[in-house]
């Protein structure tokens, strides 16, 4: 008996190959995002290294408390300073500490950071307000005729209602 072997290929669906592609790309840059080069975290000393990766890790993942933290106020504000400077995408949480120190009997045995986040809510709510007042408006809008007029509406809604500050630097 001979046995004769056929090769059958399988049809790929480029959609399939694309989504896979997409994927592997987005996931590889989200790895490559955590271990890329930071300059300022390269500036400090391995114990400075290590908390700064305490706190990115914290601030991250937008954590209440990081426990066992050196009591230099200085030191710990430096090293946040430079979390911030590496990571611009923390800005928009513009995340605040305090350092709380924890004491028995008076002796101080553990240091703590503790965060605070109310300027993502602040935000957040001034964010609905501006998307429910552009739905109020886009609702009042007669018969849109198209989405040209859905947008022309939106941007003179902008337009009319956008204060800047002037003396913010940025």
């Amino acid at each position: 008996m001979n046995f004769k072997l056929r090769s059958r290929s399988i049809p790929l669906n480029p959609f399939l190959v694309i989504l896979v592609l997409v994927m592997a790309i987005s996931i590889s840059d989200l790895n490559a995002s955590d271990s890329t080069f930071r300059y300022h975290y390269q500036l400090l000393g391995k114990e400075d290294q290590q908390l700064y990766k305490r706190i990115q890790d914290c601030v991250k993942l937008c954590g209440d408390t990081l426990q066992d933290v050196p009591d230099s106020f200085a030191q710990i504000d430096h090293i946040f300073d430079y979390v911030l400077l590496d990571n611009p995408r923390f800005f928009y949480c513009l995340p605040s500490y305090t350092l709380v120190t924890n004491t028995r009997n008076d002796i101080p045995y553990r240091h703590d950071m503790t965060f605070s986040y109310e300027k993502i809510e602040k935000k957040n709510e001034r964010t609905r307000n501006v998307v429910d007042s552009i739905l109020t408006i886009l609702q009042s809008i007669d018969d849109p005729r198209s989405d040209y007029d859905i947008v022309k509406g939106v941007y003179e809604y902008l337009g009319r209602n956008c204060l800047y500050d002037e003396a913010y630097p940025d």
